[in-house]
């Protein structure tokens, strides 16, 4: 699986639970060219309370890449939970495990 596809399950879950979410695109386009800006950001900010979790999409043969070990680093220094969900079975138990 590819981690877009992951990705479409992963937000069709949440919209079907209900649940409140961000998923930011990782560039941005002006005057075509494309600007890459919060490298490494998590790909779902997940809106549960008491306040929000953060998950990185990986599919097998994945890894955390520098940018987004900082992230993670930042996010979890702050008090706020960071998982990495490698299908959409490790992804629907993290989502139930907050709500």
């Amino acid at each position: 699986m590819v981690e877009a596809i992951l990705q479409k399950h992963c937000e069709d879950f949440l919209a079907m639970k209900g649940l409140n979410y961000l998923h930011l695109p990782k560039t941005i386009s002006y005057k075509n060219k494309a600007f890459s800006y919060l490298k490494g950001f998590p790909d779902l900010e997940v809106f549960t309370k008491p306040k929000p979790i953060y998950i990185e999409l990986k599919v097998k043969g994945g890894e955390l890449l520098k940018d987004q070990i900082i992230w993670k680093d930042k996010l979890e220094d702050q008090g706020y939970d960071y998982y990495v969900a490698w299908n959409i079975e490790e992804f629907v138990n993290i989502i139930q495990e907050h709500t």
